[in-house]
C-alpha cells in the first residue's frame, strides 16, 4: 500500500507541463533566460529571446543538447544574479545585470529587451559579421553572456552545421566498427569474403554485437545505412591488388554511395581504414579486386 503514493505522484509528475514562460516584465525575462541556459534548454531560452521562432525541425533538433555549447553553459553557470534593474522607454527597456562568481568573478551589463505585445523579449547584438575577427563583436560576446545567449537564435545554421558534423564524425565510427569486424572475419575463415553482401550485417554482426553502428545518425529512424561491396563476395583478400583503395563497406546501397554528410559519404576500406569521401574522390574508388 505504501507504493500508491509513490505511484500516484508519479503520474502526476510525468503529466505536468513545463509552465509557460514569465515574460510579464524584463527582469523576469532576463532571468528565465538565463536560467534556462544554465539547465542547457535551448527551446526553452528561445521563448525568451525576441524573434527567435523555431521550426518544427529545429524544435525537434534542439531536443539534443549542442555540445558546443557546454562551455559556454558551464561558465555562465557559475554567475550567480546579483540584482537586476530595469528602465521602460515605451516599447523598449534595458534591465541593467549584475552577477557574481565563483571565485570572485563579476559582470555588470545592459540587457536590451523588447516589447512583444504583452511580453518583453532579449534582443541580440548585430551579429553579421560574427564569422570575422571582429574585434568589437568579439569583445562584446565575451563581455555581454545574456545577450550572446540571445544571439545564438541568429545563429541557428552555424550550431545545426555543427549537429551534422558530429553526426558525421558518428558514422565515421559506425563504420570504422564494421570494417573492424569484416577483418575480424577475414582472420577466421582463412582471408576470404564467404558471404553474400545481403548477408553482411548478419554475418558480421558475431563480431560487432551492436545493431545500432548498422545506422547513421544523420539517416531515418531504424535504416540500415551501410552496404557490403558486392564485388567482394567469394573474393580472397590475395586478391585484392589495392585494398587501401578498394573499398569494404560504404553509406549507400547497390555500388552507390549516400553523399549525406554535406556532399560527402564514408566509405570503409579493405585495408581497415575509413574515409570520408566526396564526389570527385568517388570517381577514383576501386570497386573490383
Amino acid at each position: 500500500m505504501k507504493l500508491l503514493p509513490l505511484i500516484l505522484t508519479f503520474v502526476i509528475q510525468s503529466n505536468v507541463t513545463s509552465p509557460k514562460p514569465d515574460v510579464s516584465t524584463p527582469e523576469s525575462s532576463v532571468r528565465g533566460l538565463v536560467a534556462a541556459y544554465i539547465k542547457m534548454d535551448i527551446l526553452r531560452a528561445s521563448e525568451f529571446v525576441y524573434g527567435a521562432k523555431l521550426t518544427a525541425d529545429q524544435k525537434a533538433s534542439f531536443k539534443e543538447q549542442p555540445p558546443q555549447l557546454k562551455e559556454l553553459v558551464k561558465a555562465l553557470s557559475t554567475f550567480k544574479i546579483t540584482d537586476l534593474k530595469s528602465e521602460i522607454n515605451g516599447n523598449g527597456a534595458t534591465v541593467t545585470l549584475s552577477a557574481s562568481a565563483d571565485g570572485g568573478d563579476s559582470i555588470k551589463e545592459k540587457v536590451p529587451l523588447r516589447r512583444e505585445g504583452t511580453s518583453w523579449k532579449v534582443v541580440g547584438f548585430d551579429v553579421k559579421n560574427i564569422g570575422s575577427q571582429d574585434s568589437k563583436v568579439m569583445s562584446e560576446m565575451q563581455m555581454s553572456p545574456v545577450r550572446t545567449l540571445a544571439t545564438m537564435f541568429n545563429l541557428l545554421p552555424v550550431f545545426s552545421g555543427a549537429r551534422d558534423k558530429a553526426r558525421e564524425v558518428g558514422c565515421k565510427s559506425h563504420l570504422k566498427q564494421i570494417t573492424t569486424g569484416g577483418l575480424m572475419y577475414l582472420q577466421d575463415f582463412d582471408e576470404k569474403f564467404a558471404f553474400k553482401a545481403a548477408e553482411f550485417k548478419k554475418v558480421l554482426f558475431p563480431y560487432l554485437k551492436n545493431n545500432t553502428i548498422f545506422h547513421c545518425p544523420s539517416d531515418k529512424p531504424d535504416v540500415d545505412s551501410y552496404s557490403f561491396n558486392a564485388n567482394l563476395q567469394g573474393s580472397t583478400l590475395a586478391r585484392v591488388k589495392r585494398p587501401a583503395e578498394t573499398v569494404m563497406v560504404y553509406e549507400g546501397a547497390n555500388g552507390i554511395l549516400n553523399f549525406r554528410h554535406a556532399g560527402s559519404a564514408n566509405v570503409g576500406f579493405v585495408d581497415g581504414h575509413v574515409k570520408l569521401i566526396n564526389k570527385e574522390q568517388a570517381k577514383k574508388l576501386v570497386w573490383k579486386p
